[in-house]
């Protein structure tokens, strides 16, 4: 299995593209909200792949310390 990943942000290290999309069989968001992001941003550019909510709460501000942290 081969995965991407990209952000859906204006600040993303690596933003979603139309080009990801074509290549994927299936995309996991986060919330709603990205996955409606996501249809309104390209179904009208393409058949998506299946969209996958995995209903995770985004409890933390950007660029919160105690994540930071986590990841380095």
């Amino acid at each position: 299995m081969i995965v991407r990943s990209a952000g859906l942000s204006q600040v993303a290290k690596r933003k979603l593209s139309a080009k990801d999309l074509e290549w994927a069989d299936l995309v996991f968001v986060m919330d709603a909200e990205q996955k409606r992001k996501i249809i309104r941003l390209y179904q009208r550019e393409q058949d998506l792949p299946e969209l996958v909510n995995l209903e995770i709460q985004d409890i933390y501000p950007f660029m919160d310390a105690e994540l930071v942290d986590q990841t380095s």
